[in-house]
């Protein structure tokens, strides 16, 4: 019996071997049916949102499969997106400040669903749901791309770094100007960018006096590095608009107590890298003292933003300013940019250096926003104690918080406490004695027309805070790439921005400085002057006359009409390979040709005074 048993034992076991072959065996060929079917399968991937700068996005869903075009018999194509219901802004398609390094595009591929020939009787199958899921998710991504007003909604951007830095728009007029035809820009090539640098290096002759973070900090110019060019300028000032700021000076010169002269330069690209404005805020302060560095923002929301003098670390907070598109009301400030966060790990660092000019300070000013909702603003100096400031409170409004300290080296940490959200405008560097503060005040695209979109009240406030004898209005280089001449409507943006100031300031002289000479190659490939630079320098002179500010001709005293051309022929090349942005020692150049004009007209109006 138990041999029987034992039979009918093995008898099972090989019927269930036999059972798992089958259908082992039916599972593969089940498999290698539904392979077949969708390699057969004909299909259409989402096609590529057209943009005019490259994106880079994350592929979606599985990789696309080739197939063959004899293999093609039938396709489900994937609907478009719709077209966007804004039209896009008349944009330039050039732009003035550096260019933001770009990464490669990613195609983004939609999920497809196989559909084996000859099946067109049956009801397409549904993908799973995580499949409609992600393709769902893929086509709103697309969308972003797709419709240019949803591009704060991107979840890639190109150029965009770690630390959100969005990328900047110019800010055009939307009515048609005088066309001008201007020759082609030739885009930034890479042997431009090594040119310049291989420049840099060859006019970089000493250890630089200052520290700071950019990697070609700024040193005065050397007569050998500058032979050959012997420009120069004067301060046209027919209606004496200079008055107050010569008399400020002459009196800062004489060291009588309290004898701070203070100058804001407002400005485009360059004064964002703090190159013409660092020069001339070192040679000032060589002259009549230094009473310390002045404005810096408390972060960068472009990477070629640093001043000399001040070392600036800061992280986690997010940009916002209409320069961006997300600037809302306009309320950023002074410099048009708000720093903003809630998170306690956001932190602003400002330091002063260990030598040179910059390195004390008696007094950190630090410029913020209240709200009805504000949070709290922690601050520490040298590593201390923190401390509480409030920036909830109601109406709304620009305040400055004054932190005074012994007169030295100084760090200043500043970080959100967590309970709300801090916007922060800016910081001051001052000190206790008698010389020159000098603002630097930049943006990246920024231009007269961008200073009236920024909330007047905010703005105005911060300007009668900074209380400055000298107001440098120095815009037109963005300008100059629009296609068309805006002669009305810049000049408009001008007059306005003028009443702002002496609506603020009433007391404060004001400088309507106009732009370098800006390069280009023509079809020929000759670097000539952009046409729209010496418009933009008549239509500026004629509003300081007709407003009653003085006026300095940067573009004439540098050369005029192919400096750029003569400038980048120099085997120490004063610009960079766009033509437009001097390197750091033409920028001292242009420095030295502002301040050597400041100094004459302040000499010849103490002569006038002094009755000689």
């Amino acid at each position: 019996m138990a041999a029987g048993k034992k039979k009918r034992t093995k008898r099972r076991q090989g019927q269930a071997r036999k059972s798992g072959a089958g259908k082992k065996s039916s599972t593969s060929a089940k498999r290698a049916i539904r392979s077949e079917e969708v390699e057969a399968a004909p299909y259409e991937i989402l096609p590529q949102a057209q943009e005019p700068a490259p994106i880079t996005a994350v592929p979606t869903g599985p990789a696309p499969i080739e197939v063959p075009e004899s293999a093609v018999q039938e396709a489900v194509t994937v609907p478009e997106p719709p077209p966007a219901s804004v039209p896009p802004p008349e944009v330039p398609p050039t732009h003035v400040d550096p260019p933001v390094p770009q990464t490669p595009p990613v195609i983004v591929a939609a999920t497809a669903v196989a559909v084996p020939v000859g099946a067109r009787e049956r009801v397409l199958a549904r993908p799973s749901k995580p499949w409609r899921v992600l393709g769902a998710l893929a086509l709103l991504a697309a969308l972003t791309y797709a419709v240019p007003g949803l591009s704060r909604f991107r979840p890639v951007r190109a150029g965009a770094s770690a630390d959100l830095r969005p990328q900047v728009r110019l800010l055009v007029w939307k009515e048609e100007m005088e066309p001008i035809a201007p020759p082609p820009l030739r885009p930034l090539a890479r042997a431009d960018v090594a040119d310049a640098l291989a420049a840099l290096r060859r006019v970089t002759e000493s250890e630089p006096a200052l520290v700071g973070p950019n990697p070609f900090p700024y040193m005065q110019a050397s007569q050998s590095v500058l032979s050959g060019l012997s420009g120069t300028g004067t301060i046209e000032d027919p209606s004496g608009a200079m008055g107050h700021f010569y008399t400020s000076l002459l009196n800062t010169r004489a060291l009588q107590p309290g004898a701070v002269t203070r100058i804001v330069h407002l400005g485009d690209s360059p004064i964002v890298g703090d190159l013409i404005s660092g020069g001339a805020r070192e040679r000032l302060q060589s002259l009549y003292g230094d009473a310390g560095h002045g404005w810096t923002m408390p972060g960068r929301p472009w990477d070629w933003y640093y001043h000399y003098g001040v070392i600036l670390d800061s992280a986690g907070w997010r940009p916002r300013s209409p320069l961006f598109g997300n600037g809302g009301t306009g309320r950023c400030g002074l410099n048009g940019v708000a720093f903003v966060s809630s998170s306690p790990s956001a932190v602003c660092r400002v330091a002063t250096v260990s030598r040179g000019l910059g390195r004390a300070v008696s007094h950190f000013k630090v410029y913020f926003c209240t709200t009805e909702h504000g949070g709290t603003l922690l601050a520490s100096v040298d590593g201390g104690t923190p401390f509480e400031i409030i920036t909830s409170a109601s109406p709304r409004a620009a305040v400055v918080r004054d932190i005074p300290v012994p007169d030295g080296r100084h760090v200043l940490t500043l970080h959100p406490k967590g309970d709300g959200e801090v916007s922060l405008y800016g910081v001051a560097l001052e000190r206790d004695l008698p010389g020159v503060v000098y603002d630097s005040v930049g943006a990246s695209g920024g231009t007269a027309h961008f200073l009236t979109l920024l909330n007047r009240d905010d703005w105005e406030e911060n300007l009668r805070e900074r209380a400055p004898d000298l107001v440098i209005l120095n815009y037109g280089t963005n300008e100059s790439t629009y296609g068309y001449f805006p002669k009305d409507m810049f000049a408009a943006d001008y007059r306005e921005v003028v009443r702002r100031v002496r609506r603020t300031v009433p007391e404060a002289s004001i400088l309507l400085m106009a732009p370098m000479d800006r390069g280009t190659r023509d079809p020929a490939g000759q670097i000539v002057t952009l046409p729209a630079i010496p418009k933009l320098v008549d239509a500026q002179r004629a509003v300081a006359e007709e407003m009653g500010c003085a006026f300095f001709d940067t573009y004439k005293a540098m050369g005029g009409e192919g400096t750029m051309a003569r400038w980048h022929a120099r085997e120490n090349r004063l610009v960079t390979g766009d033509l437009t942005h001097p390197t750091p020692v033409g920028a001292d150049y242009i420095s030295k040709l502002l301040v050597d004009a400041l100094e004459q007209g302040c000499a010849e109006y103490g002569e006038r005074r002094n009755g000689k």
